[in-house]
């Protein structure tokens, strides 16, 4: 099934294709192009595998190992064009089914609450405090935030990022968004506006 859609041009690869891709994909066996990952244009660690019938490695094997280092993966990357480019955060969604979205609590006018380890996995949140670290952000908080509970934010504070200006907090979200799976929704908000930050 893989192969076949591997087989169809990168023109007509359409949503269903991408849909199918991803629900095949788990059951695949790569071969690690190289050792080492290597650094994409957009500044971010890759593994570069490709997808063969007898390739040696089950791919969700492969993507564990990825999900405690915080690198994503490059499949099939000696095309013109990759078949597929994986954020570290669309890879562990792999392997974390997130039924469960948070831990919520009533506020007044928000559901406020800390992110469970289903919806926030020990292994990534050590890879996003490393990273925020690097960018001297020292003690990062995080809460869920929702109106309805049927729709969540996962919130960083402003104040544990070392309150930057607002013309910055796009470009830290979309630092930040690389690490988490696409349907996640990210913010920054003051802790003066809400309470209930916990550590990440």
């Amino acid at each position: 099934e893989l192969t076949k859609l591997l087989k169809v041009q990168a023109a007509k690869r359409d949503l269903k294709w991408e849909q199918q891709f991803f629900a095949n994909f788990p059951n695949a066996f790569v071969k690690i192009s190289r050792p080492d990952p290597l650094q994409g244009p957009d500044g971010w660690p890759y593994l570069l595998v490709e997808i063969h019938e007898d390739a040696p490695e089950p791919v969700l094997d492969v993507i564990r190992w990825l999900g405690t280092r915080g690198i994503g993966m490059v499949v099939n990357p000696n095309q013109a064009t990759p078949d597929y480019v994986f954020s570290y955060g669309m890879l562990w969604n792999f392997i974390d089914d997130k039924k469960n979205q948070a831990e919520i609590h009533d506020g007044q006018q928000l559901f406020v609450g800390a992110p469970n380890e289903k919806y926030f996995p020990v292994y990534v949140r050590a890879i996003v405090r490393d990273f925020l670290k690097r960018q001297k952000a020292l003690q990062p908080r995080v809460a869920m935030v929702s109106r309805d509970q049927k729709v969540f934010d996962l919130c960083f504070s402003l104040e544990s990022l070392g309150s930057p200006p607002v013309s910055e907090h796009q470009g830290i979200l979309e630092a930040l968004a690389w690490f988490f799976p696409l349907h996640y929704s990210l913010a920054i908000l003051s802790e003066k506006v809400i309470s209930g930050f916990s550590d990440l």
